[in-house]
């Protein structure tokens, strides 16, 4: 599994995403043909993977030749992608739309805030990556407690079921999960009906680890859209379902 290739190609989609939603319009050159009052291209750190960074660096050399000016968002995190928004929305001569996602967004996140405020935090575990269907759970990226997923994970209140600070995408066995013992369980497949998939299928290899809470108490979810592995301004239909899963309590209609 090539894992920085992935998030590479998300990072592209996910400045499409945000233009689009902006209604700002670009030809297939990357020359936006309304709004802007000259060319802009739209380029995002996102995890930092050399991959992604390597592209962006030859693409911008060549588009700088060209005279056209190169913006540069960064999306690390719910703050950055907020404020990149706006950003973009300056840049693009559409301000006023930019602060309507913004506020939405804004309003979406405290909901979520006030409704779990003072509860107990169950411990989560959020899968990137495996092999699925080999009725085995080996090598299992999980997401560490570095970047974008752990914060979801915080403001949908929960807390990480992996304690360790120094890798941002660890690789865990089964048996590693078993003494990590989550709660709550998400799977993010970005790709699920792309590549065939159904949820029977990828949960069947989860019902291998019997002893784990999620497992037991059949707390495990399975997120199939394409946005969810994108930290663009839909992150808040990500969190928003996070929410959902980790506090099934709560009423969130």
């Amino acid at each position: 599994m090539n894992l920085g290739s992935s998030i590479g190609n998300l990072t592209i989609t996910l400045m499409m995403i945000l233009v689009f939603a902006l209604g700002i319009v670009f030809t297939t050159t990357g020359q936006p043909i309304a709004e802007a009052k000259e060319p802009v291209v739209l380029k995002s750190w996102v995890f930092g993977v050399p991959e992604t960074i390597e592209i962006w660096r030859m693409l911008s050399e060549d588009l700088e030749k060209l005279g056209i000016r190169i913006l540069i968002v960064d999306q690390r995190d719910t703050e950055d992608i907020i404020k990149s928004i706006i950003t973009i929305g300056q840049t693009c001569g559409n301000e006023t739309k930019a602060q309507e996602i913004v506020s939405d967004i804004s309003a979406r996140m405290d909901r979520i805030k006030e409704k779990t405020q003072g509860l107990s935090q169950p411990k989560v575990l959020i899968c990137i990556g495996r092999t699925i269907g080999s009725e085995t759970l080996e090598d299992v990226f999980i997401c560490g407690r570095k970047g974008f997923y752990n914060e979801m994970i915080t403001l949908a209140g929960g807390i990480n079921a992996y304690e360790g600070n120094e890798i941002r995408y660890p690789t865990v066995t089964g048996e590693g999960i078993t003494r990590l013992n989550p709660e709550v369980i998400i799977e993010i497949i970005p790709d699920l009906r792309e590549r065939g998939l159904d949820e029977k299928t990828v949960m069947k290899d989860w019902e291998l680890l019997q002893g784990v809470d999620a497992v037991k108490n059949r707390h495990i979810f399975i997120f199939g859209e394409d946005y969810v592995a994108t930290p663009g301004p839909r992150f808040i239909l990500t969190l928003e379902q996070m929410a959902k899963a980790i506090h099934p309590e709560e009423d969130w209609e």
